[in-house]
C-alpha cells in the first residue's frame, strides 16, 4: 500500500488507509493482512459519501477547516498511518462534529449521506445497490426512463365562450391536490389552464406518458367536426380543439402511452369512442354522462391513489403499472363514498335509489383482450 502503511504497523491494524479517499479507522472498511491491503465493500460507500459531500457543500469533508470552530481539529485531518495524533475513535469524533456543523442545500441529500454513508460503522452501511434504491436516487438510475413520466394530468376551466357567456367554475384544484399527494413527483407533470397544444404537444414529446388525463368540460361542441371537444382555453376563454387534432398529437407524439382518462361530462362518447376506434392499443376512461364534481374527485382519489402506489412499487424493480387496477380501485372508491353509478338526467335510476345518480364511467379495454368493450362498471355495480 502506498503512502507509509506497513503491514505490521498498528495503525493499519485499527483499520487506517494510506489513501485519504478510504480511511477504514472503525473496524472494517479497510484492513492490513499478509501485506495486502484488504479494502471492503464499506470503503466503496464512504468514498462516495465523501465525493457526494463535497459535490454537495463545496468543501472536503477531510480538508481545511480553519475558518470553522467546534472540533478542536479544524486543519485537514490526516489519514496518514504513521500519524499517532489521530486513532480512530478521535478520527470519527472528528467527523461527526463535521457532519453534525454542515448547513446542507439539500436536506434529502444530507440526511441520505449523514445516516447512511459517513454516519455509520464499516458493517452497518448498505452496500451501493441498496442505496441507489433510496428514493433520492431513483430518477437518474436510467438517464433515459426518467425523462418519461407516468402521468401527464391536463387541466381546464375556462371562463367563459367565445361570445362571453360566463361558464360554471370545476373544483379542478382539489384533483389537482390529490394527484401531488398520491403520484410521486418524478412520475407525474401537472399543467392548469391547459392551453392546446402548446401545452401538451412539447411536454408530451418530451416525458412520453403513460397515461394522459384531461379534467374540465367534456363534449364541448354537439355536433359537426368539433362534436365531443374537449374544452381546453386560452387566457380564460374556451378553446374546443377538434377530436381529429387530438388524436393525431396523442398518436404522433406519445409513443409510450397507454391510456387516456377524460375526466369530465359526456366524454366517453362520442370521443372517447372515437380515440379508442383510431387507437385500438389503449385504455379509454371516460363518463357516459353529466358527472357531480365531488363524484369526481373521489373517482379521481381511488384512480391517483391506486396509480402512484403501483409507480412505487415500478420505480423499486417491480411489476408495470396496471391502468384495469387503477380503474378497478377507482370504481371501489366512487361506490364507498356513497355515490350511485348512472345517469344524473336518467328519473328511473334516481327512483330506483331514491335520489340523484351522480355519474356513469366506463373504460374501453385494449384490442389485446378478447372483447373490444368490457363493461367493467357494470360488473361491479348496478347502474339501475
Amino acid at each position: 500500500a502506498n503512502g507509509g502503511c506497513s503491514a505490521g504497523s498498528s495503525a493499519c491494524a485499527s483499520g487506517f488507509s494510506a489513501r485519504r479517499s478510504v480511511p477504514g479507522r472503525a473496524s472494517g472498511s479497510v484492513s492490513a493482512a499478509a501485506g495486502r491491503l484488504v479494502v471492503r465493500a464499506s470503503a466503496d460507500v464512504w468514498s462516495l459519501g465523501l465525493v457526494l459531500y463535497e459535490l454537495c457543500n463545496g468543501r472536503q469533508l477531510l480538508g481545511d477547516w480553519s475558518d470553522g470552530a467546534g472540533d478542536g481539529a479544524d486543519g485537514p485531518v490526516s489519514t496518514d498511518a504513521q500519524d499517532e495524533r489521530w486513532s480512530a475513535d478521535r478520527f470519527y469524533e472528528v467527523v461527526a462534529s463535521r457532519l453534525t456543523r454542515t448547513e446542507w442545500p439539500d436536506a434529502s441529500m444530507g440526511k441520505l449521506i449523514t445516516e447512511h454513508m459517513l454516519g455509520r460503522a464499516p458493517p452497518t452501511r448498505e452496500p451501493v445497490k441498496e442505496l441507489m434504491k433510496k428514493k433520492i436516487f431513483r430518477g437518474a438510475l436510467d438517464t433515459e426512463k426518467s425523462k418519461h413520466v407516468m402521468l401527464l394530468a391536463l387541466f381546464s376551466s375556462p371562463r367563459r365562450t367565445r361570445s362571453g357567456r360566463t361558464i360554471t367554475q370545476l373544483q379542478l384544484m382539489n384533483e389537482i391536490q390529490e394527484c401531488c399527494e398520491a403520484i410521486p413527483h418524478m412520475q407525474r407533470e401537472i399543467r392548469p389552464a391547459a392551453t392546446f397544444p402548446d401545452d401538451v404537444a412539447h411536454v408530451a414529446r418530451e416525458l412520453s406518458p403513460r397515461v394522459i388525463q384531461f379534467s374540465g368540460h367534456g363534449n364541448a361542441v354537439r355536433a359537426g367536426a368539433y362534436a365531443g371537444a374537449l374544452a381546453f382555453e386560452r387566457g380564460g376563454t374556451l378553446q374546443p380543439v377538434p377530436p381529429d387534432e387530438l388524436i393525431r398529437l396523442l398518436r404522433e407524439d406519445c409513443p409510450d402511452l397507454q391510456a387516456v382518462l377524460l375526466h369530465g361530462c359526456h366524454t366517453l362518447r362520442p370521443l372517447g369512442e372515437l380515440i379508442h376506434r383510431e387507437m385500438p392499443h389503449l385504455y379509454v376512461i371516460g363518463w357516459d354522462s353529466l358527472l357531480e364534481d365531488k363524484a369526481a374527485i373521489a373517482f379521481c382519489r381511488g384512480f391517483y391513489g391506486k396509480l402512484g402506489e403501483m409507480a412505487e412499487i415500478e420505480l423499486a424493480g417491480g411489476p408495470p403499472a396496471s391502468i384495469h387496477d387503477a380503474f378497478a380501485e377507482a370504481a371501489r372508491c366512487f361506490e364507498e363514498q356513497g355515490f350511485i353509478l348512472g345517469d344524473p338526467e336518467d328519473a328511473a335510476v334516481s327512483a330506483k335509489h331514491g335520489r340523484r345518480a351522480s355519474g356513469k364511467f366506463d373504460i374501453f379495454m385494449p384490442a389485446s383482450y378478447q372483447q373490444q368493450h368490457v363493461n367493467s362498471a357494470s360488473s361491479l355495480f348496478s347502474a339501475g
